[in-house]
């Protein structure tokens, strides 16, 4: 009976210890999600340059995934529509860190793969968003951080132009009692910092760079301890934003 309660006492040690151990790996792993602000539906996969993880998935337009969990390296993001495969691009992702990956660009301007990339270490992603290589309408995308440390009644918003040969635009965050800027002369595939503002229900207004009158308007409620993502994009029936919650 010692005999078969020790090696059942071993075999609960060494299951624990498996468990621990897979437990600390997945919590020490990197999310990502993939947002499509291109007018076409794509198929993207993620792959370690190292070749020991894959991740595929199909994204409509104007369509987000959702975070998907990988060990901390760098990563290779192949993105295809039915007909073309439009972007190839190496990303470091860090470990216990968030990210939205936005593709944008034209599909349709693309006639070879866009093989720009960009390297960078692992920890470091540049003022929030990582830094891309200018290419026209080229489809491409770039890499926001979204584990943000935030107050308690305080919501944290960016913004990111995404629609290709529309100008630069100014965004406004308004209340009954208070108008602020989030952003003025934001251009195509540029991003705009976080910056804080209380939590709850705003107006988010739209202009164009020099008009005084908004091109989109949008009632939103931020919640508290939440980072945002505005992205402006092109779609089907005209123009419009998509705002994504970490």
């Amino acid at each position: 009976m010692k005999k078969v309660a020790s090696h059942i006492a071993w075999i609960f040690i060494i299951l624990l210890t498996i468990g621990c151990s897979e437990k600390s790996q997945k919590t020490n792993n990197a999310e990502v999600r993939i947002f499509n602000a291109t007018l076409e539906g794509i198929q993207v996969e993620v792959e370690s340059s190292k070749n020991q993880h894959s991740e595929k998935m199909k994204i409509e337009e104007g369509g987000c995934s959702d975070y998907i969990s990988l060990p901390g390296e760098i990563y290779d993001l192949k993105i295809h529509t039915q007909k073309k495969f439009l972007l190839n691009k190496k990303s470091g992702l860090a470990p216990n860190e968030k990210y939205t990956a936005v593709i944008y660009g034209k599909p349709e301007f693309s006639s070879k793969v866009n093989e720009a990339s960009f390297s960078h270490k692992l920890h470091y992603v540049f003022a929030g968003a990582e830094n891309h290589t200018k290419n026209g309408f080229l489809p491409t995308h770039s890499l926001f951080r979204d584990k943000i440390k935030l107050k308690k009644g305080v919501s944290s918003l960016r913004a990111f132009h995404a629609a290709s040969g529309i100008a630069p635009i100014k965004i406004k965050i308004k209340t009954d009692k208070k108008s602020q800027k989030l952003t003025k002369g934001l251009a195509y595939g540029k991003p705009v910092l976080g910056k804080h503002f209380k939590a709850g229900s705003k107006k988010i207004e739209v202009y164009l760079k020099g008009s005084t009158e908004p091109i989109l308007e949008k009632e939103y409620t931020f919640k508290s301890q939440k980072a945002y993502l505005i992205v402006f994009l092109e779609k089907q029936d005209g123009l419009g934003i998509e705002i994504l919650e970490n």
